[in-house]
């Protein structure tokens, strides 16, 4: 089955395990990999759509691999029993302020698994923050092209986070250690549309001493990141 790079990406990522729980599953593209690649010897199918689920259901069924995909409908980890084991647990395709609020409402469970893989659409820098905030640590982080968007895959696990925050919420702590390419790409399309708000007060003479000065600690802040790590 071909995955988009991001999916496929994502999949590659995962460490061979015992159960995989998919929080958000869509139509089971995860679940079909993981299973017939012997990445995961059992998957939690989870979505709060009864319509995907069905989906995702008809694929296992279509691939003969139902009696390997548990397909539950509810909310997030809400979907996880007492005597459930689960090794990992990915959460994709949805926006990062949701993910947050999914990790948050189901915030014993969550700790109680191994790893997360996490691969937002949108709010990246809110996750990031979340995860700093809440003691949750970016233990990889992966910056991925694709159709192109720029997407951020982290593994994520309980712990202290090395990422200090402020900028580097914006492009990713460990994609600027070390000195990824898109990492890069995102500073410096940051900084253009930086310096292009900063141009446009100056033409216009506004009385917006405030936002002028933030814009311009924020280019000394992403031209400093430049020289630093590029």
């Amino acid at each position: 089955m071909a995955l988009s790079l991001r999916l496929e990406t994502l999949v590659q990522a995962i460490t061979p395990c015992g159960t995989v729980l998919d929080i958000g599953c869509d139509h089971g593209h995860v679940e079909a990999a993981l299973i017939e690649r012997g990445i995961a010897k059992h998957m939690i199918a989870a979505d709060v759509s009864r319509d995907s689920l069905a989906k995702a259901k008809q694929l296992a069924r279509e691939l003969g691999i139902e009696n390997l995909v548990d397909c539950r409908l509810g909310d997030g980890f809400a979907v996880v029993g007492e005597d459930d084991h689960i090794d990992a647990c990915v959460i994709a395709g949805i926006g990062g302020l949701v993910i947050s609020k999914i990790i948050e409402a189901g915030d014993a469970q969550a700790r109680k698994i191994g790893r997360l893989y996490l691969l937002p659409s949108c709010d990246t820098e809110a996750l990031r923050g979340y995860l700093r905030e809440h003691h949750w640590m970016i233990e990889e982080e992966t910056l991925i092209l694709d159709a192109g968007r720029i997407y951020a895959l982290m593994c994520v696990k309980e712990g202290a986070e090395q990422n200090p925050g402020g900028i580097f919420d914006l492009f990713g702590y460990k994609p600027v250690l070390r000195g990824d390419a898109l990492a890069k790409q995102l500073i410096e399309k940051h900084r253009a549309a930086m310096q292009k708000a900063y141009e446009q007060i100056c033409r216009a003479g506004a009385d917006d001493s405030h936002r002028a000065q933030q814009l311009q600690e924020n280019l000394a802040q992403t031209a400093e990141l430049l020289e630093r790590y590029f």
